[in-house]
């Protein structure tokens, strides 16, 4: 009979079956006397056969919950203080300033504007053209008219165009856009110029006259 059970069950199989069936009926495990009560009392051949094979890992448990947080710790020590920066380089002189209240272009700067004459239709007459500079320019400049379609480069003091109105320094340069209605193609100076800007007048045939373009001014 243990022949043909220790073929079905193999040597370990058949001596754990053993140790089961007497601790079954006698409620402890007693063999010829003995009561197995540790691992040792087993001899190591014996435990080498009870032992089988690791069976394979069982899926990952889920994620245990996020533990309380710590305290707070202790506060650092202060940084060592920064070197002081180096003073910066001062900035250019301003056009104007509350201890030299000047308020004169500088040499070189250059004002940009439009300008526009309208007349309306009536007597034979003369009409009036102003330009006004935003800031002085010391000395006068020097007044240059420039012709609607003059490319640049064609006036040596006034290089510019009427879409991109330039001067040389100490030049005030007038560029014509478009002129209707006058006698004559460019405007009478009829004042000499000023450090605050032009005046001019010009000749009108009884029809409405209007004339309108940009002009620069460059200090000196």
């Amino acid at each position: 009979m243990f022949s043909k059970v220790h073929a079905k069950l193999g040597t370990a199989g058949l001596v754990v079956a053993v140790v089961a069936l007497i601790a079954a009926f006698s409620g402890a495990a007693i063999a010829k006397g003995v009561i197995i009560t540790k691992l040792s009392q087993i001899a190591p051949s014996v435990q080498k056969k009870l032992k089988g094979k690791a069976g394979p890992d069982g899926p990952p448990g889920a994620q245990g919950p996020v533990g309380p947080q710590g305290p707070v710790g202790p506060q650092g020590q202060p940084g060592a203080a920064g070197q002081d920066g180096s003073n910066g380089t001062d900035g250019e002189d301003g056009v104007c300033s509350v201890d030299v209240p000047k308020c004169v272009l500088p040499s070189g700067a250059t004002l940009k504007g439009l300008w526009q004459f309208h007349a309306p239709q009536g007597p034979v007459g003369l009409g009036l053209v102003t330009v006004s500079f935003p800031l002085p320019v010391v000395p006068d400049p020097a007044f240059e008219w420039v012709p609607a379609g003059a490319e640049a480069g064609d006036n040596e003091n006034c290089p510019g165009t009427e879409s991109n109105p330039q001067a040389e320094p100490g030049y005030f340069c007038m560029y014509a856009s478009n002129i209707i209605g006058t006698s004559t193609e460019e405007p009478n100076s009829f004042a000499a110029n000023t450090s605050l800007g032009w005046r001019g007048t010009w000749s009108i045939e009884g029809e409405a006259a209007l004339a309108y373009g940009s002009w620069a001014v460059t200090a000196e």
